[in-house]
Formats: structure tokens, sequence, C-alpha cells
């Protein structure tokens, strides 16, 4: 059980949550909890991030080694993103690509672009414009 603000309590049961955020209005919300399952993942995602940046493998070995040392000191009570992004950030000062995914997001935004205005006319017309623009979202 937790205790948010209003003494509220709540009961997080739901797979990966540990423990609760609390935001600046006083509400509650689950963060999930780092798993061990999640360190694999983690050094994946420093592969990728510098193998995309066009890293060579001498200093993708590095990108790994740095991502390695940083997950084995930090706390792994901490939520994943606590220790995914810092993570992203040794991939990038690394390999010395501010985002190495700025040509997939480009691209991707390009072709969403072309598609936009014949989704815009589908959600105008649908019955339940807000449904169904929260789903093609």
């Amino acid at each position: 059980m937790y205790t948010c603000a209003g003494a509220r309590r709540l009961e997080f049961i739901a797979a990966g949550v540990s423990y609760a955020r609390y935001h600046n209005d006083g509400t509650c919300v689950p963060a999930m909890k780092t798993r061990l399952d999640c360190v694999p993942c983690f050094l994946d995602q420093a592969l990728r991030a510098a193998r995309t940046a066009g890293a060579s493998p001498e200093l993708q070995r590095e990108v790994l080694r740095a991502a390695t040392q940083h997950i084995a000191a930090v706390d792994w009570d901490a939520t994943p993103i606590d220790l995914g992004l810092p993570v992203h950030r040794i991939a990038r000062e690394m390999t010395g690509v501010a985002d190495p995914y700025a040509e997939a997001k480009r691209e991707s935004n390009e072709a969403v672009l072309k598609l936009y205005p014949a989704l815009r006319d589908e959600v105008k017309a649908a019955d339940d414009s807000l449904r169904l623009a929260v789903a093609l979202s």
C-alpha cells in the first residue's frame, strides 16, 4: 500500500509497478521497477544507438563497456527511464552524434505527412472522430 496526497491509499498490483511517483499537483501514479530483464535491453539500446550513429566496431565496444559500467554502478531500484536515459547519453556523447535516430525520425515524419490529408478527411467523416483520431495516433 502507498499513501498519496490527501491520505488516499493505493495498492499497485500491476506487474513491474514497485512504488509511486508523485506529481506537483499531489496526484500519484505508479512507476515501473527495473527488472533483471531490463539490463540486456539497456545494452541492446546502447549498441543500436552506436551502430545507428555509424560508430566503428571498436567504438561500439567502448560504448557497451561504458554502458555496462554505468548499469553496474547505479541503483537498480530506479525506474527503467532513470537507468535508460544515461545509457543513451553515453552512446550520444561517445559517438559525437546528438541524435542517432534523426534520419529515421525525418523519414517517418515525411511518410505520415503524405498520409495526413486522407487521414484528416477520414477523421472528419467518422461518427466518433475523437475515437478514430486517438486510434490513428
